[in-house]
């Protein structure tokens, strides 16, 4: 097969040199998928089974793209050209579909074939959106496909294994369940958490939905608790997500609510103490003159009623604390004066 190979890929480079490839290429794409069984059939089950795809994969997927460039920039298409394109195309479809043991799914998609696996996504997607036009938060339906052109964006074609969690995904939104949930909205979101849908876009989307909620709750805490124990009982179907690096987007929401309750658990403490301290500044009328109040102040202070080093601060905060009769408030200085001279 590693002859095979070879032999095709000096074939492959008269496309740079001259611009057009010979029969003997097309013969040769066309003889790849015999020899590559008869050679796979020796090593079945070995490392070299393994490196023999890994290979074949690598080396056609380049050769495909120089065709699908060259093609565009074509108007008039060249017969060899096409028929090797397609056979190799084809071979990689069959090693995608026979081995998926050693295919790597990781991959880029060729673009050729891209430009067929395409199609069966738009059909998806446009029998979802048809179906469900009315009847979706636009918002979601916006999200699911923003997530999945960014997918797109830095390679302009998705690897096999977006390909194929996409299709599978497409396939059966809003829900695999339905009936269970009656909201389709819920029922949506929940389909992209049990299909692991771990895209940093779907989590912040989600819990911005949630946020909004809030507004009609009188506490935080006790939604976002409620919340917790909601998505805690939401089942992953599939262990690998969207982005296989990064945490299972079930567990990223319950990180985030965990983070939303010790923000609303943090701002509930910090309102407590404002309303502590509002109640204890709270001025209280009183009848007496600020000099009787000093002396009042001075007798409590020095039989040890009130326990004080810092006379002037004790001083500063109970003219807070107290209107007098003309219902002003009395000054620090004033009742400082006041207890040094009674």
């Amino acid at each position: 097969m590693q002859e095979d190979l070879h032999e095709l890929n000096e074939l492959m480079m008269s496309i740079q040199e001259e611009g057009t490839l010979s029969e003997d290429a097309a013969r040769k794409a066309a003889a790849l998928k015999k020899n590559f069984l008869y050679r796979f059939l020796e090593q079945q089950g070995s490392r070299t089974a393994h490196w023999l795809v890994l290979t074949s994969q690598q080396v056609i997927s380049i050769w495909l793209n120089d065709l699908y460039e060259l093609r565009k920039k074509r108007q008039k298409r060249n017969r060899v050209m096409e028929e090797v394109e397609i056979k190799l195309a084809s071979f990689i479809d069959f090693m995608y579909r026979r081995f998926p043991g050693y295919f790597n799914l990781q991959e880029t998609m060729p673009y050729s074939i891209w430009e067929q696996k395409e199609e069966e996504l738009a059909v998806l997607w446009k029998r979802f959106s048809d179906n469900h036009r009315e009847s979706i938060d636009p918002t979601l339906v916006t999200l699911v496909l923003s997530v999945y052109h960014k997918c797109l964006d830095e390679n302009a074609a998705p690897t096999f294994y977006e390909y194929e969690y996409f299709t599978r995904l497409w396939r059966i939104l809003p829900t695999d369940l339905p009936g269970v949930v009656p909201d389709i909205n819920e029922s949506l979101v929940q389909t992209l958490i049990r299909y692991n849908c771990n895209h940093p876009d779907v989590i912040a989307t989600i819990i911005q939905r949630l946020a909004k909620l809030t507004e009609a709750t009188n506490s935080n805490i006790v939604f976002w608790v409620e919340q917790f124990r909601y998505f805690s009982q939401i089942a992953q179907l599939h262990k690998s997500g969207l982005i296989q690096d990064a945490l299972p987007c079930k567990k990223q929401i319950l990180i985030a609510i965990k983070k939303e309750m010790a923000i609303s658990e943090q701002l509930q403490k910090q309102h407590n103490r404002l309303e502590l301290e509002q109640q204890i500044t709270d001025p209280i009328a009183t009848d007496l003159t600020s000099g009787q109040l000093a002396l009042l102040i001075r007798l409590k202070i020095e039989t040890g009623l009130y326990k004080t080093d810092n006379i002037t601060e004790t001083l500063k905060k109970m003219g807070q604390q107290y209107l007098n009769r003309h219902n002003e408030r009395i000054t620090a200085e004033t009742l400082r004066t006041k207890y040094y001279s009674p």
